[in-house]
Formats: structure tokens, sequence, C-alpha cells
């Protein structure tokens, strides 16, 4: 599933969309775990899952461009980049 309805979901109160979140991240919460001592990984482990369900808690999602806003953007930025 898309990461913006989830997103919505979980702002709704709806738990299981979180979950959804978080087993979407945990490859590469998994990978970026590999390079911490493994008597430390579960307590770093926590710490991104607590940062993640607080990022998504508190994203606005009035703020988030939609695909036609974003692709402008780029367009401006590439434009931008050439003229310098």
């Amino acid at each position: 599933m898309l990461l913006l309805p989830l997103i919505r979901r979980v702002q709704e109160n709806d738990e299981n969309a979180m979950m959804e979140i978080l087993q979407m991240f945990e490859p590469k919460i998994k990978k970026s775990l590999n390079v911490v001592h493994i008597d430390r990984r579960e307590d770093y482990r926590q710490e991104v899952y607590i940062r993640i369900i607080k990022a998504v808690r508190r994203y606005d999602l009035n703020a988030a461009p939609d695909i036609l806003e974003f692709i402008s953007r780029l367009s401006n930025r590439q434009s931008e980049k050439e003229a310098s």
C-alpha cells in the first residue's frame, strides 16, 4: 500500500496502518542495524520505531504536494540548474 494513505489512516487512529508502515520500513531498519553492535541493536530498533511513529503522527498531509505540483517543482529545479 502507498505511504500517504497509511499516514492518513494512522492519523485517524488506525493502529493497523501504523503496523503496516513499520513493516514497510523493517527491511531498511534491519539492514541499517547491521552496523550497530549486537548488544545495542534492539535499543536502536526501538528508538527508530519511536521516531517513525512520532513523524507519522505529526506529518501534515495538507502540506504534501500532489503529483502535478511535485513534477512542476522538479522541472523548476532542473531549469534553475541548467541556467546556472
